[in-house]
């Protein structure tokens, strides 16, 4: 594997997709800082690393403005520079509407999308201040479920929809200084989605994801999208016409409903 000599945050790397890229691009000697909420879960990551080089562990609630302003602030006295972040946080709890309460919507909301936003807030006046080298980048970890309104999916879905809009404006707005890439993966096999009761085509494992990140990672493209037998088929149901899009799905959960039911 060819070395990678960036300096990379990772956002959400004690457990799932996020601590397998950092195992992924540990093997690179890049320089790394991991942040989560979870102490214990980024110790037990950074025992995991190969790598010659110094691991930051700086845990960090990007709920919160001020410990992510507080973890850049101390990122920046260690490095010289940051190369990369990428953004894996995430929580999800899919539910039909009737089903979801206040607070699974506030922590979605908060997670999913409101960090987002907090980051791009706190990072992007010193990404567009460097000039030196390739463009810095930034990217977001959204999701397939925020392509089209699905049934059982809320709010999770409704937050990937909305970070999906906001990456697409960051790329639109501010792409000539800073590379920005948004991450769509089908289903993946995490702590997360063993929450689901229902069958997840095409699921793959956290280690075949973070290696399809880490080789899209110096690509020109800007959605990173896998596995591909799954998401192509999302794209093409994201284009549907609305009458044949609300028409097959209304239908399949009427059917999955009278299922459970029973």
């Amino acid at each position: 594997m060819e070395k990678d000599h960036k300096s990379t945050w990772i956002i959400g790397a004690s457990s799932g997709i996020g601590a397998a890229l950092a195992i992924e691009l540990a093997k690179t000697q890049s320089s790394l800082c991991l942040s989560a909420r979870s102490v214990a879960g980024l110790e037990e990551v950074k025992m995991q690393l190969e790598s010659d080089l110094p691991v930051l562990i700086l845990p960090c609630d990007v709920s919160q403005y001020q410990e992510l302003q507080q973890v850049w602030q101390t990122l920046n006295t260690h490095w010289s520079k940051v190369d990369r972040i990428i953004f894996m946080a995430g929580v999800y709890s899919p539910s039909q509407l009737t089903n979801v309460s206040k607070e699974m919507i506030d922590e979605s909301i908060d997670i999913n999308l409101k960090s987002a936003f907090y980051l791009v807030n706190v990072i992007l006046p010193d990404f567009l201040k460097q000039k030196t080298g390739k463009k810095p980048q930034l990217i977001f970890c959204a999701s397939v479920a925020g392509y089209r309104g699905l049934p059982m999916a809320q709010p999770y879905a409704a937050t990937k929809a909305g970070l999906i809009n906001l990456v697409e404006t960051l790329r639109t707005e501010v792409g000539h200084h800073i590379d920005v890439k948004l991450i769509n993966p089908g289903f993946v096999e995490t702590r997360l989605t063993a929450k689901n009761n229902f069958y997840m085509p095409a699921k793959i494992s956290t280690e075949q994801a973070a290696q399809a990140i880490f080789n899209a990672l110096e690509s020109k493209k800007f959605e990173i999208h896998f596995p591909k037998r799954f998401t192509y088929i999302m794209k093409i149901i994201r284009w549907l016409p609305d009458t044949w899009y609300f028409r097959w799905f209304s239908k399949k959960y009427q059917t999955g409903a009278s299922a459970n039911e029973k």
